[in-house]
Order: structure tokens, then sequence, then C-alpha cells
């Protein structure tokens, strides 16, 4: 098997949060370093034209943004996070004219209580940004077999087998503890008004990959990476499942609110997400896969090459997670710092 390792370090998304009935006016990231590390083998791209074995933080910033220089880093330091949730129908995602998912932003009239949804802003409300990964040509060929590799999440270790680098997603602010002022179910008890209950903001990050087809134009799939611990609320609720992550009657945003307002509050669900979330990323889900094609080098000799590798990162807060509760009161702001890490890796399949 032959594995080489890319490593992007996404780092400190630090988004202060308030009461989700004013859906999160004042959601920002502020002093956001994202960092991206390549090693030997594989090479990056964000336009699929110009690749790199280094890539800097104020190339990702013009990539994601579409501006240069400072104007670039303050637009990406100033992107909200604000709850969203992939647009679907009929248990599908649906796609815009440029094969990208539709996010929608959920609202709610306070006074009216009803419910309504937008179309999201990618870059202003979640991050959206498209990766290209090539791999270097292989040796000469021995055998009609070409081999093909796949990209995938690992941990990077050095030569001692310590992780030096991994891929995780967690809120480096911790366990908020806040009390309610409605009573509310979740997967591990039922609380009354006023009992303080324990909330990991990170457990409402998403994090979805996007691939395509081997010309990189058609979408393909669609991985969603969901953060759980000992302390998630539980995922977004689904109709008509019975499982702990998305059964209505547990999920704690969907009792919460339907015992807020008035008329029940499950427009959101009634299709559910249109997709089933991974619950960590070393899982050797497949993201990718480079295929092998018998070539030619300028010297006439017959050698490997491989199909480049197209991909678009997604990062959101699901605005229908049971953890997406920025604030369950509508007094006290639960702030959370967001720090992810992606490494990926290929190997021979």
């Amino acid at each position: 098997m032959s594995i080489s390792t890319a490593a992007m370090t996404a780092a400190c998304l630090v988004t202060s949060t308030y009461a989700w009935f004013t859906r999160n006016e004042v959601v920002w990231t502020e002093e956001t370093d994202f960092n991206l590390d390549f090693y030997s083998g594989l090479l990056i791209s964000f336009d699929g034209v110009n690749y790199h074995q280094d890539v800097t933080k104020e190339e990702l910033y013009q990539a994601i943004t579409g501006l240069e220089g400072d104007e670039a880093e303050a637009a990406f330091k100033n992107i909200k996070f604000d709850g969203v949730t992939p647009e679907h129908e009929n248990e599908l995602v649906t796609y815009n004219t440029s094969n990208k998912i539709n996010f929608l932003y959920d609202t709610v009239d306070k006074e009216t209580k009803e419910h309504a949804s937008a179309p999201a802003t990618p870059n202003e409300k979640y991050i959206q940004f498209d990766l290209y990964f090539r791999i270097a040509d292989g040796g000469t060929v021995t055998s009609t077999n070409v081999p093909k590799y796949k990209l995938k999440f690992t941990n990077l270790k050095n030569e001692n087998d310590e992780v030096v680098k991994e891929t995780y997603v967690k809120s480096k602010s911790g366990v908020q503890t806040v009390k309610i002022v409605n009573s509310l179910t979740t997967m591990e008890k039922t609380y009354s008004a006023g009992e303080e209950i324990n909330v990991d903001g990170a457990n409402a990050l998403r994090v979805g990959v996007e691939t395509y087809d081997n010309q990189g134009i058609n979408p393909d799939s669609f991985e969603v990476y969901e953060p759980v611990n000992e302390y998630n609320l539980g995922s977004a609720a689904i109709e008509g499942r019975t499982d702990d992550l998305h059964d209505p009657s547990k999920n704690a945003m969907y009792t919460y609110y339907n015992n807020f307002f008035s008329e029940k509050f499950t427009k959101a669900a009634d299709d559910g997400e249109a997709f089933n979330t991974h619950d960590k990323f070393l899982d050797d889900t497949n993201l990718g896969t480079f295929e092998g094609v018998v070539g030619t080098d300028p010297n006439g000799n017959q050698i490997y090459k491989y199909n480049d590798v197209k991909i678009t990162m997604y990062l959101w807060l699901e605005g229908w997670d049971a953890d997406y509760f920025y604030g369950i009161t509508s007094s006290n702001e639960l702030a959370r710092t967001m720090q992810s890490s992606f490494v990926f890796t290929y190997e021979e399949i």
C-alpha cells in the first residue's frame, strides 16, 4: 500500500453567539488563522490550474472570499456563522446552477411565530471552497494493472508513531452551562424550566465534503461529518427516525421549541436531513478516487498518470441541530470557539 499525506489545519473558528430567536445577527469569526501544510507526493490547488506544494493562508482567504490582500483577510474574519441547513427535497440535497449545494437560513417571527426560510449566502453565513488534489506521476509501467488511489481523512504521525497533526472538530471554549427557560427533552433526560444543562457548541458544527466525477464536473456524493461527544444533545430531528440522534421525541431543539411555540414547530424536520452523517472522520470514507491511466514521459517511456481529484469543502453550523442553541435563554450568551483540523491522505485501492 502506498500512502502520501497532506495536512490542512483549519483553525480557530471563533464565534460569539446569542439567542436563537434573534437569528444570530451578531455571530462572527474573528482572529482566525488558517494554516495549510502539504507533504511530498500530493499537490493542492484552489482553481484546478495552479498547483502548489505549499499554500499560504492568504491564498486560502482569497479562494474563499474572491478578494485579495487585506480585503480578503478582513472579509474572511467577518464571515457570519449563522445556523443554516442544506436545502433538500424528497430527502435529496438540491444544487444550484454552479453545482454547489443550496443552503437555507431559517427564521421565525417572534410576534407571529411564523416560520420562513431564505437562501443562505456562501462565505457569509457558512464557508464553502473548492480544493483540487494531484498526485505525482507513477513509475514505469511493468504490468497492465494500473494502480488507483482514494483520498481520505487521516492523522499524521511522525517516525515514533506519534500523532503530530490530527483531523478533528472541537470547541476550544469547552462545555458551557446554561439555565433553560423552558422544558425540553434530550437523549439523557427531560429537563424542567429553570434547570441547568451542559452544551458543547462543537456538536452543532458540520463538515461536508462534496465529491465529483472523474472529470470534476458533476457532483457525485456528499459526505457529512458531525462531531459527537458525551455532551451531544442530539442531531437534527428527522420525521420517522427512532435512533437517539434523530428521534424527534428525544431531540432537544425539536422538543424545546415545540414547548415554546403555541403551534408545533415541525416544518424543518418534515423531510429530514438529506444525508446520514459520520460521527468520526477516520472511518475510511472515500473522498475521491485518483484513477490511473497509462501515459508517456518526455523520453517515450510508458508511465502511470492520474486524474486530478476535486472536492468542495463546506463548514457550517447546522441550524436544526439540537446543540445549535446559541443562547437557550434570551439573556445569556453562549460563546464558543471552534477549532478544526483536516489531514488528507491517499492510499492504493
